[in-house]
């Protein structure tokens, strides 16, 4: 009678450990699918490479031989230009131009083996390379272009294709002279002559302004998403560099194929310079939405991870975005996990004075003893007659007098208020100091802190006793959203070793008042900053549209300069989908969002991967009901914690910072920049509508393939 619990324990003995296995099938199949990506990836790349080394051997020998042709004729009416750029192209160079008296001559050097013509078209071995006639013409036709002002015939300008190495006469084939490398003598003598020695002279200067030496771009430009910039003539010419470009696209939509926690640890080949370069202090890593930032710092946290006696912080100020990064991390290096610490730092702040003694009551926003403040020394003063709501003053106190850590109203009165657009007279601003002081007496006589009193206890307890074990390195992901005395503390913590401090972030997606710069938080990134501009997330109508929100406004990026709205970001991934959709009432929008998300999941989207966004968490419990309702797996993105699951995540435009989807949902969009009211000044409007079309462009580039906008008319 007793052996059946025996048999039940012998039955799951194991079990546990074999359920561990199985969830880690999904990510070895996506790992070796990724690996099988990046080894075709890096054949197809050696494969370029050898090509690059052939043809830079061609030309360098075609460059040198044409060059003793020249020597050779004794003549100072030639002139060659090696390596120069082709007219109206960003990528295309010109091999050699050479220029005499029968006029311009364009030299595309090719070290081939078995060149041949058959059939009326030019063959190497099997290969049919009748494309380089083509080019071969059509970068004729853009020199000739340049050049039709100066009255030169276009028939003077010739192009020629060189086998080096060999001795073959001149042929005509579809336009194009085709000659062995060791035949150009004869055929340059040959030649008819057109031009006099100052019209030689006049020519060259010509085409070197017009076709100036090549530079090399690397990673290759795809697009510069600008609505006022103007359409590319679709020429390119250098077939070599377009083919690596559709490398990198197959490496990155593999990517995209893999479940949405796959592709945010995916690193784009071109970025892993930055994971293990050497910074001899603290540094930065900036750039628009989409451009990898937090990829980039999730492998750089991987190798400070793998250096003997590692400790490693990863942090940020929105408290959800550390725990996904951590189950992330836990994907890309388990074996480095227990090195890697991943906390909000607020929590990380109470969780440090607790360790030491000191217990912190947390109110709950500060709203309560705010308003006592207000009524009792605000409303009826300066402040109180102002255009400005009560929130602003608030916000004041909490971002920009606190977060910076003033503690003197003397340093208030001269302060550069950095993201502020309401200009403070003199008097405005003792009465907000006063304010100010009424909001403190407030959280002292209820024993309580806010959070910003929260870094300013844990900044000045680390500078009296230093964290032991110290770390070696920490990392803060959306750094524009920490406020001035938390950059403080992070520095407190590694001061300026080699690769201590690693700020990232973008100011253009702050979603949060105030500002401040580096230098203000003693902190300098000079020569250790890294811009990016190059989107691999969104695809170029969910940027372009996103962007429209924001291209008028300018933003603060931790520096003394306001930068444009209107970045120029060269975007990887073609097309996407953006949706608009007005409806009459919030019952008709439900309906229309809920189709919109069933055929999304229907063409193959998962449903984690899938992401309702709203702007007041009021809405959140709304939509989670509405989905679950529709035997939609809904979940509140509060409890991601970055494991892969089948639930639609619902959230606020902040609680989605610095995370992706593949399909985003906006119901009420149109309703996420407020009207102006009446009382209001245009200054405090504009600061609040440059702040709400912030979040908002935020939520909008949350979307990788699918943006699907609601509005109630």
């Amino acid at each position: 009678m007793e052996a059946a619990p025996i048999y039940d324990d012998l039955v799951r003995a194991g079990a546990s450990a074999k359920a561990h296995a199985d969830s880690l099938e999904p990510l070895i199949e996506s790992t070796a699918r990724q690996i099988a990506t990046l080894q075709q990836t890096m054949a197809a790349l050696r494969q370029r490479q050898r090509h690059f080394k052939s043809g830079s051997e061609g030309e360098r020998q075609a460059a040198a031989a044409v060059h003793q042709v020249l020597v050779d004729l004794n003549s100072t009416d030639w002139h060659l230009l090696a390596d120069r750029r082709w007219p109206g192209t960003r990528n295309a160079n010109l091999d050699l131009i050479l220029i005499g008296p029968p006029g311009v001559l364009l030299l595309d050097a090719k070290n081939w083996k078995e060149p041949d013509i058959r059939a009326g078209s030019l063959w190497r071995g099997q290969s049919n390379e009748d494309d380089a006639l083509d080019k071969s013409r059509r970068a004729a036709d853009a020199v000739a272009d340049v050049l039709a002002g100066l009255g030169l015939a276009p028939i003077a300008v010739r192009p020629f294709i060189v086998f080096v190495g060999l001795k073959r006469a001149a042929r005509e084939l579809q336009g194009v002279t085709l000659i062995g490398e060791k035949s150009l003598s004869s055929e340059l003598v040959r030649l008819p002559r057109r031009l006099d020695s100052a019209q030689v002279g006049m020519l060259t200067a010509a085409v070197d302004e017009n076709c100036p030496p090549a530079s090399v771009l690397w990673p290759p430009q795809r697009r510069v998403v600008r609505r006022d910039a103007p359409a590319s003539s679709g020429v390119d010419g250098n077939d070599t560099l377009i083919d690596t470009q559709e490398i990198w696209d197959a490496a990155v939509e593999a990517a995209t194929r893999e479940p949405i926690e796959s592709w945010m640890t995916w690193l784009h080949p071109a970025q892993s310079q930055l994971v293990t370069r050497r910074y001899s202090g603290p540094a930065r890593i900036r750039g628009a939405a989409g451009t990898g930032k937090t990829v980039v710092a999730l492998h750089r946290v991987r190798e400070l991870a793998k250096r003997p006696g590692s400790r490693v912080f990863v942090t940020s100020f929105v408290n959800t975005l550390p725990q996904v990064q951590e189950s992330l991390f836990n994907r890309l290096a388990p074996d480095l996990a227990r090195r890697v610490e991943f906390l909000g730092l607020h929590k990380w702040a109470v969780r440090l004075l607790r360790d030491r003694g000191t217990i912190v009551r947390v109110a709950d926003d500060g709203r309560r003893e705010f308003e006592a403040a207000w009524s009792d020394v605000g409303a009826s003063g300066v402040l109180g007659s102002s255009a400005v709501p009560a929130s602003y003053w608030r916000d004041e106190i909490c971002h920009v007098i606190k977060g910076r850590g003033l503690v003197d109203v003397d340093d208030y009165l001269g302060l550069v208020r950095v993201g502020r657009r309401t200009p403070l007279r003199e008097e405005q601003r003792r009465a907000m100091w006063e304010l100010y002081q009424a909001y403190q007496q407030n959280l002292r006589d209820a024993d309580e802190s806010d959070w910003a009193d929260v870094m300013s206890l844990a900044f000045d307890s680390v500078l009296r006793e230093p964290v032991m074990p110290a770390y070696t390195a920490v990392v803060a992901d959306e750094v524009q959203d920490l406020s001035c005395v938390g950059i403080r503390l992070l520095h407190a913590l590694v001061g300026d070793a080699p690769d201590g401090l690693l700020l990232v972030g973008d100011g253009q997606q702050a979603v949060y008042p105030g500002g401040y710069t580096l230098s203000e938080a003693g902190v300098s990134v000079t020569g250790r900053a890294t811009v990016l501009n190059r989107n691999y997330r969104n695809a170029t109508e969910i940027f372009s549209t996103a962007l429209e929100i924001v291209r008028s406004d300018l933003f603060d990026d931790l520096d003394t300069d306001s930068l444009p709205g209107a970045r120029n970001v060269i975007v990887d991934r073609q097309g996407g989908v953006v949706v608009a959709r007005t409806t009459r009432s919030f019952v008709e929008q439900r309906s229309e969002l809920i189709r919109a998300l069933q055929a999304a999941i229907a063409d193959g989207v998962g449903p984690g991967e899938i992401a309702v966004l709203v702007k007041f968490r009021r809405d959140v419990e709304t939509w989670l009901v509405s989905l679950n309702a529709a035997d939609i797996l809904a979940t509140s993105l509060a409890d991601y914690d970055g494991k892969s699951s089948d639930a639609v995540k619902v959230g606020t435009y902040q609680r989605a910072k610095g995370l992706e989807f593949a399909c985003v949902f906006l119901p009420d969009y149109d309703r996420a920049i407020d009207k102006q009211t009446e009382t209001e000044t245009e200054e405090a409007y504009r600061e609040r509508a440059e702040l709400q079309r912030r979040q908002l462009f935020v939520a909008m580039t949350r979307a990788r393939d699918r943006l699907w906008l609601g509005s109630r008319g």
